[in-house]
């Protein structure tokens, strides 16, 4: 549903959902893509909302 593109390729972004936003994976917290960062969906829209483009990502 929303998402922040970090590393050229790689993304913040809401659970998996299909075209009509049903949610149709909810796996957090797991190993589950080659690299994006999977987040609630109140949790990306928040910075999606608040973060500015160009703001340093650290990842540890």
């Amino acid at each position: 549903m929303y998402w922040l593109r970090f590393n050229e390729s790689y993304l913040y972004h809401s659970v998996a959902m299909d075209k009509n936003k049903n949610v149709i994976d909810d796996t957090i917290g797991q190993r589950c893509s080659n690299g994006c960062v999977r987040m609630n969906i109140d949790d990306i829209k928040w910075l999606y909302d608040n973060i500015e483009k160009g703001t340093t990502v650290f990842i540890n």
